[in-house]
């Protein structure tokens, strides 16, 4: 499994942020990983959004 991984994004993502309004994504992608036995990589957001 990788150790960190790179998610390149003009960072408009809102909309898929929530599972359900209690679970934020990367809470619910963490668990995922926990329950098949793996640790969550680093998470390396890349903005390329020209409205910087």
């Amino acid at each position: 499994m990788p150790q960190k991984l790179y998610i390149v994004s003009d960072m408009e993502f809102d909309e898929a942020t929530r599972v359900s309004p209690d679970a934020p994504l990367f809470d619910a992608i963490r668990e995922r990983y926990k329950n098949h036995g793996y640790e969550l990589p680093t998470l390396v957001f890349w903005n390329v959004s020209k409205n910087i």
